[in-house]
């Protein structure tokens, strides 16, 4: 159900209450639990939270309130929904432009928490009452031979309304829009502390001193910006690399073990 402003409480409350019996809007139900069917586009995404049953458990509970809707663009409806087989929710979405409703209803539901891995999760499907038709399974998994927690997301779908079907590419190119947009907070916060560890550091004081002997202000700045930002790069790259294959905790350490070794090395004039 497209809509050009927000829907009501009023008129939510209705479209929920008549999709409880909607059939799904695809025949091939249950599949993400096996393999994609042929013919819809497939989505995987896998991303390591942390380490340990801890870590497992608060991802768990997270996914069990649906935490993972809040996005800012789109709510998950009602927010108190039983995650067990045969619940329905409907998922509004703010298009910008249109506003959404689209009924979804929880096929299967993981809970294995037996043997060496541990898994939570579910798997809804579309009714006919949403602009797509497809599945999407959601799990978190704990994995203790190297004590990993993970958050895996797989998915297979196709536009079904009209609108869906004419703007397909542009909704495609939306979603990663949305989803790449800036974020002010991490912007403001990485600025803060590279400047706090900038100042006064052996960088900024290689460049005063290069002012300085050369003459050449204008000169000094730009090289010693392209060095920062090619320095900078790298530490991005390897960072964002390491994230797919290290748990965050373990990444944090090593950074930290690293300044300390940098820290001693200055302290006793060695760096």
């Amino acid at each position: 159900m497209f809509l050009i402003k927000r829907p009501t409480e009023e008129r939510i409350a209705d479209f929920l209450q008549s999709t409880q019996t909607l059939p799904f809007s695809y025949t091939e139900a249950g599949m993400t639990a096996v393999q994609p069917p042929a013919g819809y586009r497939v989505d995987h995404n896998r991303v390591i939270l942390g380490t340990g049953p801890e870590t497992f458990e608060r991802a768990a509970t997270s996914l069990k309130h649906w935490k993972h809707f809040d996005l800012g663009w789109v709510k998950l409806l009602p927010r108190d929904a039983p995650v067990a087989a045969g619940s329905t929710v409907a998922v509004l979405v703010n298009h910008s432009f249109l506003w959404s409703l689209n009924s979804c209803r929880i096929i299967y539901v993981i809970g294995e928490n037996e043997g060496p891995n541990r898994r939570f999760g579910f798997a809804y499907g579309t009714t006919i009452e949403h602009a797509e038709s497809g599945e999407e399974r959601f799990t978190i998994e704990w994995n203790a031979s190297d004590d990993t927690v993970c958050y895996d997301i797989l998915a297979y779908s196709r536009p079904q309304h009209w609108l869906a079907r004419t703007g397909y590419p542009l909704t495609r190119w939306w979603v990663r829009r949305r989803d790449r947009l800036m974020d002010w907070r991490v912007l403001l916060t990485t600025f803060g502390v590279i400047f706090l560890a900038e100042m006064g550091d052996k960088t900024q004081i290689a460049a005063m001193t290069m002012a300085a002997e050369k003459k050449r202000p204008w000169e000094v700045f730009i090289a010693a910006s392209l060095a920062l930002a090619v320095v900078s790069a790298i530490g991005v790259v390897v960072g964002s690399a390491l994230s797919h294959y290290l748990p965050l905790d373990w990444i944090k350490r090593a950074a930290g073990a690293a300044f300390i070794v940098i820290g001693v090395l200055v302290l006793f004039g060695k760096f």
